[in-house]
C-alpha cells in the first residue's frame, strides 16, 4: 500500500509536463540536439562449448546482435523491446560502452555523426535497473551529494537552485527530508520514489542523452506510468532518451515516440509505434482490436509464441521471425529510417560537448571530502546500528572483565594464578579485538560494490577517494572504543597499575583494531560477495592467530612459516600488551619448585612480602620470566608500534590494488 506521501508525489509527477519549470530543464544552456545512430551493429562473444569438459578451454562464437541498424532522435523517447534473450541488454551495453570487455563489437555507433566509444559516458546518463543508495542519507542529501560532485565548478547557490528545481520537476520535493532507508533493514521510501530519485541524480547536469535500463521494473502500473512520464518530459525538452522496457501497459506504450523491436539479436522494427502497427499488418499479423500493441508485438516476435497451447515448434517460429526481420529490412520503413542516419563526420560538435563536460569533473580532494562526509553520516547517523556496535564492544569488555575479575588488592602482589589469568585476559583482548574489527569491515566492498562501480564509472570521484574516505570514516570509532574497552577491563582484571602501562595498552588495542580492519578491507576487496567474504574471513584469520605467540612459542616457529609470524599483528600486539604488563612488575611464585631458580630476583623485601601473603618458601619472580616463556622482549615495543602501523597501511594498500585491478575497466 502506498503512503500518503507517495500518492501526493506521484500526482505531482504525473503533472510534470505542465510545470513551468519544465521549460527550464536545460540548466546550463546546452545544445542538446543529439541523435544516436547505429549501423550494421554486430556483437559476438566467445562462450564455452556446451559439450566441453569442465577443464576444457574450447569455445565457440555466439552472435548476440546481428546487423542491427537504427536511430534514436533528439527530443524523443525510444522504447527498446523484445522477449527474453533478444539482445536488449547487450544492445544497451554496446551503445553505452559498458560491460563490453568480453564482447566483440562490429559496425558503427555514432552520436551526431561522431564515433565516441568510452567518451559517450561524458555526455550521457545511465539509469540502471536496480536502485541502490546510501540508505542513511535523506533524499535531499543524496541529490546535494551528486550536485556537489557533478556541478562542483558551479557556485553553491547554483547547485542549490538546481537541486530545488530537479526535486520539483521529478516530484520529490515533498519528501526531500525523508531518509532513503535500506530495503530489508529499515523503513524506506517507495519503489517509485527510488526510481525517480535515480533519475533525478542523473539529470542534474542536463545530459543530452539518457539511457534507462528497465526503468519500470518492479513498479505497479501507476508508478511505472509516472516514471515514463518523467522520461517523456525530459525528452520533450530536447534530450534523447532510450530505455529498455518489459511488458508496458497500453497507456505507457502510447507515451513512446519511437520503438525498437529486437528478436534473436536482429531488428524486427525501428521507427514510430504507429508505423509498427502498419508494418505488422502488412506481414499478416495485424494488431487485434482493443489489444495492447506492445503485447502483440512481443508475442509475434517470440520464439515460443504458441507455447501455452502445447504446439510450439521452435524451428518454425524462428523461421517465421527471420522472415519478419527480412521483410522489415526490405520495407519502406527501414529505408526511411536509414535515410535519416547522420553521415559520419569529424565530431567537432561532440568534441566541444566533451570538453564542456570537463567542467563538471570535481577536484579529487574536494570529492574526497564529500565522500568522507557521506561516509561519516552512513557510519554514525543510524543510532540503532551505532548502538549495536558500541554494545558489542563494551559488552565483550564486560564479559572479559567478569571472567578474569581480580578484586582490588593494591598491597597484595600477584600470585601464579594471577599471572595465568592476566595472560589469558591479554590474549583475549587481542582475539576479541581482531575478530570484532575484522568483521566490522569485511563486508564493506561487496555491499558497496554496486554504488562504488556506478559512481566511479560515472566519473564522480577517483577510486582511491571512495576507499580512503570509507576507511577514515571508521577512525573515530577505532580510537574511542579501545579507550573505553581498556578503561573497563583494565581495572576489572587488575592489570599493571602504572599509568604508562595503561596508555601503552590502549595504543596497542588501537593498533590491533587498525591492523584487523586493514586485514578486513583486504579480504573484503578479494571477495566477490558478502557470502564469499563470510566464508573466507575466519580461515584467513586463523594463521594470524596461531602465530601470535600464545599457541605456538614465537622462537619455535618453523622456518617455512616464519613469514606468517611477521605478518601477524597478533604477535606484535601480544608482545606489546605482555611487555606493558610485565616489564616492571613481578609476581610471587606460589607453584615454586627447584627448577629455574635463576629467574628469581633475590630481593629480601619482595620475598618477605610474598611469604607474608602466600606462606614460607614463596619467592618473588620478575616479570621477565613471564615474557621469556613466550619469547617476548620489552625492547621490541617501539619496533612493534612501527610495524603494526605499517601492517595496517600495507593491508589497506593491497586491498586498494586488488580493487584497482577489479575496476581497471568498465566491467
Amino acid at each position: 500500500m502506498k503512503s500518503v506521501q507517495e500518492n501526493c508525489s506521484s500526482s505531482t509527477a504525473s503533472e510534470m509536463i505542465d510545470l513551468e519549470d519544465q521549460r527550464k530543464m536545460s540548466v546550463f544552456g546546452r545544445d542538446k540536439n543529439v541523435q544516436v545512430d547505429w549501423k550494421d551493429l554486430t556483437v559476438t562473444a566467445e562462450v564455452k562449448q556446451a559439450n566441453a569438459g569442465c577443464c576444457s578451454k574450447q569455445t565457440e562464437t555466439k552472435t548476440i546482435l546481428s546487423g542491427c541498424t537504427g536511430s534514436a532522435k533528439s527530443g524523443e523517447i525510444m522504447a527498446v523491446m523484445g522477449s527474453s534473450g533478444a539482445g536488449k541488454s547487450t544492445f544497451m551495453n554496446a551503445l553505452t560502452h559498458r560491460n563490453v570487455e568480453t564482447l566483440t563489437i562490429k559496425g558503427s555507433i555514432n552520436v551526431a555523426g561522431a564515433a565516441l566509444k568510452d567518451d559517450i559516458s561524458k555526455i550521457s546518463a545511465y539509469i540502471q535497473q536496480d536502485d541502490h543508495f546510501v540508505g542513511a542519507l535523506s533524499v535531499r542529501e543524496h541529490l546535494d551529494f551528486h550536485a556537489d560532485l557533478r556541478l562542483s565548478k558551479e557556485s553553491a547557490q547554483t547547485r542549490k537552485e538546481t537541486v530545488d528545481r530537479i526535486l520539483k520537476i521529478i516530484g520529490l520535493d515533498e519528501i526531500q527530508n525523508t531518509i532513503i532507508g535500506v530495503p530489508g533493514l529499515n523503513k524506506t521510501i517507495s519503489g517509485g520514489e527510488m526510481k525517480r530519485l535515480s533519475i533525478a541524480a542523473e539529470i542534474l547536469t542536463d545530459p543530452p542523452i539518457i539511457f534507462a535500463d528497465e526503468p519500470t521494473s518492479g513498479l505497479d502500473s501507476h508508478l511505472a506510468l509516472t516514471v515514463v512520464k518523467t522520461l517523456k518530459a525530459l525528452a520533450a525538452n530536447g534530450t534523447t532518451v532510450l530505455c529498455t522496457i518489459h511488458q508496458p501497459s497500453s497507456e505507457i506504450f502510447n507515451e513512446f515516440d519511437s520503438l525498437l523491436l529486437l528478436t534473436m539479436g536482429r531488428t524486427a522494427f525501428c521507427g514510430p509505434p504507429a508505423n509498427a502497427s502498419s508494418f505488422f499488418a502488412e506481414v499478416g499479423a495485424p494488431v487485434p482490436a482493443n489489444f495492447n500493441p506492445a503485447d502483440h508485438f512481443i508475442r509475434e516476435i517470440s520464439k515460443f509464441k504458441d507455447l501455452e497451447t502445447g504446439t510450439s515448434d521452435r524451428d518454425t517460429n524462428e523461421t517465421r521471425i527471420g522472415q519478419i526481420c527480412d521483410k522489415y529490412n526490405d520495407s519502406k520503413y527501414a529505408s526511411a529510417m536509414k535515410n535519416e542516419l547522420i553521415a559520419s563526420n569529424s565530431g567537432d560538435k561532440m568534441k566541444l560537448m566533451i570538453k564542456a563536460s570537463k567542467k563538471f569533473r570535481p577536484n579529487p580532494f574536494y570529492a574526497f571530502w564529500k565522500v568522507l562526509m557521506r561516509g561519516m553520516i552512513a557510519q554514525y547517523r543510524d543510532k540503532t546500528l551505532a548502538a549495536i556496535k558500541i554494545v558489542q564492544n563494551l559488552g565483550v569488555a564486560l564479559i572479559i572483565g567478569l571472567i578474569y575479575l581480580r578484586p582490588a588488592r593494591p598491597v597484595q602482589p600477584y600470585d601464579s594464578n594471577d599471572v595465568f589469568n592476566s595472560n589469558g585476559a591479554l590474549f583475549a583482548y587481542v582475539c576479541s579485538f581482531s575478530f570484532n574489527y575484522m568483521f566490522l569491515v569485511v563486508f564493506t566492498f561487496p555491499r558497496m560494490a554496486i554504488i562504488l562501480r556506478r559512481e566511479y564509472y560515472s566519473g564522480l570521484y577517483q577510486l582511491w577517494t571512495a576507499i580512503m574516505a570509507d576507511m577514515l570514516a571508521l577512525v573515530p570509532f577505532t580510537i574511542l572504543m579501545p579507550l573505553l574497552y581498556a578503561a573497563i577491563t583494565y581495572f576489572m582484571v587488575g592489570l599493571n597499575p602504572a599509568a604508562g602501562s595503561f596508555f601503552l595498552q590502549w595504543l596497542t588495542l588501537f593498533q590491533i583494531a587498525f591492523c584487523a580492519t586493514g586485514y578486513g578491507y583486504l579480504i573484503s576487496a578479494l571477495s566477490p560477495s558478502v557470502e564469499a567474504a563470510n566464508a573466507i574471513a575466519s580461515p584467513l584469520m586463523l594463521p594470524m592467530l596461531i602465530f601470535g605467540g600464545f599457541f605456538l612459542q614465537s622462537d619455535t616457529v618453523p622456518k617455512y612459516f616464519i613469514w606468517i609470524k611477521y605478518l601477524s599483528w597478533f604477535y606484535y600486539g601480544s608482545e606489546n600488551l605482555y611487555s606493558a604488563q610485565w616489564e616492571n612488575l613481578g609476581y610471587c611464585n606460589t607453584e615454586f619448585s627447584d627448577e629455574n631458580t635463576a629467574n628469581s630476583v633475590v630481593a629480601n623485601a619482595d620475598n618477605a612480602k610474598c611469604e607474608e601473603f602466600y606462606g614460607a618458601g614463596t619467592e618473588y619472580f620478575s616479570g621477565d620470566s613471564v615474557l621469556k616463556r613466550f619469547g617476548y622482549e620489552p625492547d621490541n615495543i617501539e619496533r612493534n608500534i612501527g610495524i603494526m602501523f605499517a601492517l595496517g597501511i600495507g593491508f589497506r594498500f593491497i586491498g586498494y590494488l586488488i580493487l584497482s585491478f577489479k575496476y581497471r575497466s568498465k566491467a
